[in-house]
Protein backbone atom coordinates (compact mmCIF):
# COMPACT_ATOMS: atom_id res chain seq x y z
CA UNK A 1 0.00 0.00 0.00
CA UNK A 2 1.18 3.68 -1.09
CA UNK A 3 0.03 5.52 1.55
CA UNK A 4 1.26 9.89 1.47
CA UNK A 5 3.95 10.86 3.40
CA UNK A 6 2.99 13.34 6.73
CA UNK A 7 -0.30 14.41 8.69
CA UNK A 8 -3.11 14.80 5.47
CA UNK A 9 -6.11 15.37 7.98
CA UNK A 10 -7.07 18.15 9.62
CA UNK A 11 -6.56 18.46 13.52
CA UNK A 12 -10.66 18.14 13.29
CA UNK A 13 -10.64 15.56 10.89
CA UNK A 14 -7.95 13.58 12.72
CA UNK A 15 -9.98 14.36 16.14
CA UNK A 16 -12.82 13.00 14.72
CA UNK A 17 -11.64 9.71 13.40
CA UNK A 18 -9.99 8.99 16.81
CA UNK A 19 -12.83 9.08 18.18
CA UNK A 20 -14.37 6.57 15.83
CA UNK A 21 -11.56 4.50 16.67
CA UNK A 22 -12.32 4.77 20.06
CA UNK A 23 -15.61 3.26 19.82
CA UNK A 24 -17.58 6.25 19.48
CA UNK A 25 -21.05 7.11 17.19
CA UNK A 26 -21.47 10.46 15.01
CA UNK A 27 -23.99 11.73 17.88
CA UNK A 28 -21.63 11.01 20.60
CA UNK A 29 -18.77 12.84 18.27
CA UNK A 30 -20.84 15.31 17.85
CA UNK A 31 -22.10 16.10 21.95
CA UNK A 32 -18.74 15.76 22.78
CA UNK A 33 -17.47 18.27 20.30
CA UNK A 34 -19.81 20.92 20.40
CA UNK A 35 -20.48 20.40 16.55
CA UNK A 36 -23.96 19.10 14.47
CA UNK A 37 -23.95 15.90 13.72
CA UNK A 38 -24.07 16.83 9.65
CA UNK A 39 -20.94 18.50 10.48
CA UNK A 40 -19.29 15.51 11.85
CA UNK A 41 -20.73 13.51 8.56
CA UNK A 42 -19.20 16.40 6.61
CA UNK A 43 -15.67 16.29 8.51
CA UNK A 44 -15.80 12.18 7.83
CA UNK A 45 -16.74 12.37 4.10
CA UNK A 46 -13.78 15.14 3.76
CA UNK A 47 -11.24 12.46 5.78
CA UNK A 48 -12.58 9.74 3.59
CA UNK A 49 -12.11 12.11 0.31
CA UNK A 50 -8.31 12.74 1.54
CA UNK A 51 -7.72 9.57 2.33
CA UNK A 52 -8.84 7.76 -0.87
CA UNK A 53 -11.33 5.34 0.99
CA UNK A 54 -14.91 4.71 -0.41
CA UNK A 55 -16.76 3.99 3.33
CA UNK A 56 -16.01 4.84 6.99
CA UNK A 57 -14.64 1.78 8.12
CA UNK A 58 -12.12 1.99 5.21
CA UNK A 59 -11.03 5.14 6.26
CA UNK A 60 -10.71 4.67 9.97
CA UNK A 61 -8.16 1.73 8.75
CA UNK A 62 -6.26 3.76 6.42
CA UNK A 63 -5.76 6.79 8.92
CA UNK A 64 -4.63 4.01 11.35
CA UNK A 65 -2.26 2.97 9.07
CA UNK A 66 -0.79 6.24 8.25
CA UNK A 67 -0.78 7.25 11.76
CA UNK A 68 -3.07 10.23 11.82
CA UNK A 69 -4.81 7.98 14.77
CA UNK A 70 -4.03 5.30 17.19
CA UNK A 71 -5.71 2.27 18.37
CA UNK A 72 -4.82 1.67 22.56
CA UNK A 73 -6.25 -1.72 23.74
CA UNK A 74 -7.18 -1.28 27.23
CA UNK A 75 -6.22 -4.41 29.64
CA UNK A 76 -9.37 -6.01 28.64
CA UNK A 77 -9.39 -6.07 24.59
CA UNK A 78 -6.07 -7.67 25.07
CA UNK A 79 -5.96 -11.08 23.69
CA UNK A 80 -4.90 -13.84 26.24
CA UNK A 81 -3.40 -17.06 25.82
Amino acid sequence: MNLPQGKILSPQQATIMQRLVDGMVVKEIAMAMGLAASTVRQHIRKAKKKLGASTQDRAVALAVAQGEVVVIMNQDEKSVE
